[in-house]
């Protein structure tokens, strides 16, 4: 919550910073919209809630394996700043608390016993992209910039043997920052309707910590790289100076995973030491898609002689 906060304080002091930009800049144009994404969400953690890293312990087969994650709101504003020479600012902020998931595995021993893992995930998530854009013409544009993302939750769980009921809590912190690049298309289709759409290739340095129960973690730092793209239908209102857009956006992440470290020896030995020997054991994928809704006020600061 506290890395959500800061990344709001961090809009907030862009926002100050832009706007007496603006009034400065003759014939700027200011933009602010709200902005809502219906995202479905395949998480890389997932692989560890389904028990993927078992790699570390050979004994183990994980099977009837579950894991429900469905699709939520993410919510925020947006800021787009028009400057002189083609160049346009914009910012992005996205968040929601409404991420939940569960988790069961069943895992089967060499022995042919079995025990059962099942959990629940309570998650903040967000997304913060801030871009420079370049008119090559009028419907063509690159852009440049950096993202920042992250997400925090609680989880809590059980294991059931035929013996035992072990009780697991814990919470994971996670971030990533990077840079962007990618094209923007702005086709006018008919009158006040156009077409969006944008591609852009994402590098981004991630790590995060994981705290199990009371005494143990582990930290974990990965190489990440995928690509973002978005395609809406957007109807400009002159009256109101108002964009109001549908579409549809997906963002694909993989994690190379290249350094762990723990302050317990089990994972020390089991999780830490295999990586460190072999960085590319340990990949994941993280698929980001859904239905895009936003509306954008426009207004301008001044203008020509």
């Amino acid at each position: 919550m506290r890395r959500c906060t800061n990344t709001a304080i961090i809009c907030a002091a862009a926002i100050l910073f832009i706007l007496p930009a603006a009034r400065e800049a003759r014939g700027a144009g200011l933009s602010v919209g709200a902005n809502s994404f219906y995202a479905w969400w395949s998480p890389s953690f997932k692989d560890f809630f389904t028990n993927r890293t078992a790699i570390f312990h050979p004994a183990i087969r994980p099977y009837n394996v579950r894991f429900d994650l469905h699709p939520s709101f993410l919510v925020g504003p947006s800021l787009s700043l028009s400057l002189p020479a083609g160049f346009t600012l914009n910012a992005v902020f996205l968040w929601s608390s409404w991420y939940h998931a569960e988790s069961t595995i069943t895992n089967g021993t060499y022995t042919g016993g079995c025990f059962i893992d099942a959990y629940r995930l309570d998650i903040q998530k967000w997304d913060l992209d801030v871009n420079l854009n370049y008119a090559l013409t009028d419907y063509l544009k690159l852009f440049m910039g950096m993202k920042h993302q992250g997400y925090t939750f609680d989880y809590s769980g059980t294991q059931l043997s035929t013996s035992t009921i072990t009780p697991y809590y814990g919470k994971v912190y996670f971030r990533g920052v990077g840079p962007g690049l990618g094209i923007s298309l702005n086709i006018n289709l008919a009158g006040p309707l156009f077409l969006l759409t944008n591609l852009s290739t994402l590098y981004l340095y991630s790590a995060d910590r994981m705290h199990f129960v009371a005494t143990t973690h582990l930290q974990w730092a990965y190489h990440v790289v995928g690509f973002n793209g978005t395609v809406s239908l957007a109807w400009y209102i002159e009256p109101a100076s108002l964009t109001v857009s549908l579409g549809f956006r997906y963002q694909y992440l993989c994690y190379y995973l290249w350094d762990s470290r723990t302050n317990d020896w089990f994972y020390t030995a089991a999780v830490a030491g295999p990586v460190r020997g072999n960085r590319s054991i340990l990949t994941s994928d993280d698929h980001f898609y859904g239905i895009t809704l936003s509306a954008v006020y426009s207004f301008n600061f001044g203008g020509d002689d």
